[in-house]
């Protein structure tokens, strides 16, 4: 894990699968919650909790592995 992008996906890629797909689907493809949520078959309030999350977990990942490189 050299660059940024590949630092990304490596935590990407640790999240759920729910958490990433919702977060691509709000992120990359611009859905609203209740569009994800008619997608994965869910409520809009699991939707919410799932974005949440998975922006929680890669911020936390994130901010360790930076904080790391900042410390070097």
């Amino acid at each position: 894990m050299n660059t940024t992008p590949e630092i990304i996906y490596h935590y990407f890629n640790q999240l759920t699968e729910n958490q990433k797909t919702a977060f691509l689907l709000s992120k990359v493809e611009e859905l609203s919650n209740s569009e994800i949520a008619a997608i994965m078959e869910l409520s809009i309030s699991s939707v919410e909790s799932l974005i949440f999350r998975a922006k929680s977990n890669l911020k936390e990942k994130l901010s360790d592995k930076f904080e790391n490189y900042r410390k070097k």
